[in-house]
């Protein structure tokens, strides 16, 4: 049937039929042309939603029916129930009107007291008031995801000025115990005071924050107005004291759960005495995008402000002398325990620290243009001795990124420092040559021996009975070739 048919079949209007079908009640097919073919089974569907909406049977409970939740029994006995108390109430309400008809009252001057007290149900009670009231926002999940949005903001914040101001590397796997311990007590505390700055600011001047946004709540005051400054300081506040409990491990999340529950009962939470929060409706599958792009863009910022703090002091035409002070601070930063170099580039060991080598470090050999390096190389030869040898494959890396970050041509989005700490890690632990060109410095490196067993923990063992022989040799010059080493925005963001 053409929905013409099903509108003259029915007694229904084509707006009625679009609008049940939109909400499922209803599923036609289309035809070859497009065009629905409405069924006897969609006709006596809406024949069924027509007497049970003449019935005032809500929306809700014809989907529940449809659904199979509930019995069509049940239903009506429920609606039966409602009816009646309806039917009591318009009865209550129009005593009342007559009686003030009789008492022929002014609007302006007439004493509303004596009616109230005529009606049967508390005057907080009725239905009319209910429904002059602002609808109570539950939705914890949604309050969940935005409150989580919001402290990663702040806890951005506090990463990119450890990050760029006192170029910490703030990566876990290079932290020890201590500094990371400090860097989670001083960001706990940092985040929550951003937010008791921040979250104040934006609520006054917006009436929401970015994680807020995102799923369409806003907090007003009770009147709709803004809140002022003050008002929002006194909320934000709430929440970390009541909701988050002041971040403290265990108790926080025990507070976490608590506020949840409550939200759930549609209590009204401690920090929500002076204030209102709105929902606005939004598409469940827009904020869920709108989420998981926000959490990519805070962690490709953060994998951002990790890597800027690893350019090196010095940038262009290096010195030797500045091409060293970049190792000896990238070495730090990186966590390593190792020699540093002079200002001629060769090895000494910290003063008052005791480093075990295995065997001596490659002296560094410069390829110079006046003042300035245009090369670094780093040679090895072992002959029939019986030296255990690594690959020294952190000392390959940390002057690539010393070298090659520096340079004018270095582009930080382009080629990551820590890409190029992992692409001379990953292939010098097996022993494998390799060769790449970033920022316009080629640099590559060759292993040749015998004699030696390879262990699990990238040492060469001597073989018992052979005569073993190792030459390594690690260059990197500015060629000014092609850039072989790239990163797609994937791999940038998978740093981390």
């Amino acid at each position: 049937m053409t929905i013409k048919e099903i509108e003259n079949l029915t007694g229904m209007t084509r707006a009625n039929i679009r609008f049940y079908e939109t909400e499922g009640l209803i599923n036609p097919s289309r035809n070859a042309n497009g065009y629905r073919d409405y069924t006897e089974e969609d006709m006596a569907s809406l024949q069924r939603i027509r007497l049970l909406r003449t019935l005032h049977v809500s929306l809700e409970e014809i989907k529940a029916l449809d659904q199979g939740q509930r019995s069509l029994n049940d239903a009506l006995s429920d609606h039966i129930s409602r009816l009646k108390r309806e039917e009591k109430d318009l009865e209550q309400c129009r005593n009342v009107c007559e009686q003030i008809c009789r008492d022929h009252a002014s609007y302006q001057s007439f004493d509303a007291g004596p009616y109230l007290e005529l009606l049967a149900t508390p005057s907080t009670g009725t239905a009319e008031l209910k429904e002059d009231a602002l609808p109570k926002v539950t939705s914890p999940w949604k309050r969940h995801f935005a409150r989580n949005i919001d402290l990663l903001l702040y806890t951005l914040a506090w990463d990119a000025f450890l990050s760029l101001v006192f170029r910490i590397n703030i990566h876990p796997s290079v932290l020890n115990t201590g500094l990371y311990a400090f860097i989670a007590v001083s960001g706990t505390i940092a985040g929550a005071l951003l937010m008791l700055l921040a979250e104040p600011l934006l609520l006054s001047l917006t009436g929401t924050t970015p994680g807020k946004l995102i799923f369409g709540l806003y907090v007003t005051a009770p009147d709709g107005s803004r809140l002022t400054q003050n008002e929002a300081r006194r909320r934000t506040w709430g929440v970390i004291r009541w909701g988050l409990g002041f971040f403290i491990p265990v108790y926080g999340w025990i507070r976490r759960w608590k506020s949840y529950t409550a939200c759930k009962k549609e209590e009204t939470l401690e920090w929500e005495q002076e204030s209102v929060l709105v929902l606005k409706k939004r598409s469940t599958y827009l904020s869920a995008s709108a989420y998981l792009c926000a959490l990519v863009l805070l962690e490709a910022a953060s994998t951002l402000a990790w890597q800027a703090a690893a350019i090196p002091p010095h940038r262009g035409s290096l010195t030797a002398a500045e091409f060293c002070e970049n190792y000896n601070w990238l070495q730090h930063f990186y966590g390593i325990e190792g020699s540093l170099l002079d200002e001629n580039g060769s090895w000494k060991d910290p003063e008052g620290v005791f480093i075990l080598h295995f065997a001596e470090l490659p002296e560094l050999q410069f390829d110079r243009s006046g003042d300035h390096i245009t090369g670094v190389r780093l040679v090895t030869d072992h002959e029939n001795d019986d030296t255990v040898l690594g690959t020294n494959e952190d000392v390959m890396a940390v002057a690539a990124v010393a070298f090659i970050c520096a340079q004018e041509d270095y582009q930080l989005l382009k080629i990551p420092p820590q890409e190029i700490y992992d692409q001379i890690t990953e292939n010098a632990w097996l022993y494998d040559d390799f060769s790449f060109t970033a920022a316009g410095v080629t640099v590559s490196a060759s292993f040749d021996y015998s004699g030696y067993e390879w262990s699990e923990n990238g040492l060469l063992i001597p073989a018992y009975g052979e005569d073993p022989s190792y030459h390594m040799e690690f260059s990197m010059e500015i060629t000014g070739e092609a850039d072989t080493l790239k990163t797609s925005p994937l791999q940038f963001f998978l740093l981390n």
